[in-house]
């Protein structure tokens, strides 16, 4: 493969490959800030439907990120749904969790502790 990431003698088409042969799915820590409900199917037709907006608060274990799911019109988000965790399985493949109401705060100290420690 002339492209995509190297890692331990394996090739990967994309970071997000490499990131989920490292930890494939959730962390324990990010099982235990969201419930099992699933974004769904995210769509748009013409530019209306639902998205996923943004990304932040990655997970050092399992580099999962929190995106925020919302409804667009021409591709401009208008109305915010909900908060998920979301981890890629390639770039196209995402599976996803949805995040327990006020946790965000506790998320952002363990990410960054994390990343302190390394």
């Amino acid at each position: 493969m002339m492209f995509g990431k190297k890692e331990d003698g394996h090739h990967f088409c994309s970071t997000e490959c490499l990131n989920n042969y490292r930890h494939p799915g959730f962390c324990q820590d990010c099982l235990n800030e969201t419930t099992d409900e699933p974004s769904g199917n995210l769509r748009t037709l013409n530019g209306i439907g639902l998205r996923f907006y943004g990304a932040k608060h990655e997970c050092p274990t399992c580099y999962s990120t929190i995106k925020k799911k919302w409804f667009c019109v021409v591709f401009i988000p208008i109305i915010p749904r909900a908060a998920f965790r979301v981890k890629y399985n390639t770039r196209s493949v995402f599976f996803s969790r949805k995040t327990k109401p006020g946790l965000n705060v506790q998320v952002a100290q363990r990410v960054r502790s994390a990343k302190q420690k390394k």
